[in-house]
């Protein structure tokens, strides 16, 4: 009878030694919660990227338009007003 008492508690001392249910759900909303805070991190950091590369695209286009129309007026050997 002993060995069925002993037998029967082992698998109880195993479940109670896991996270409860409630934990894992706890556990589960923190770390959900730190990932949404890593992406909207992340994505504010991509679209700060990305509105400087259009900014140095955008003086990158200027120059090369007033490169091209120092070299149109040269060629027709007038100067650019």
């Amino acid at each position: 009878m002993d060995v069925n008492v002993s037998a029967t508690q082992q698998p109880m001392q195993q479940l109670n030694s896991s996270p409860s249910l409630e934990d894992l759900v706890q556990q589960f909303q923190q770390n959900n919660m730190q990932f949404q805070q890593n992406t909207i991190q992340n994505n504010m950091q991509f679209q700060q990227n990305i509105i400087a590369t259009m900014q140095e695209l955008t003086a990158q286009i200027g120059q090369l338009a007033t490169t091209i129309n120092q070299l149109q007026f040269e060629d027709f050997g007038q100067v650019p007003s």
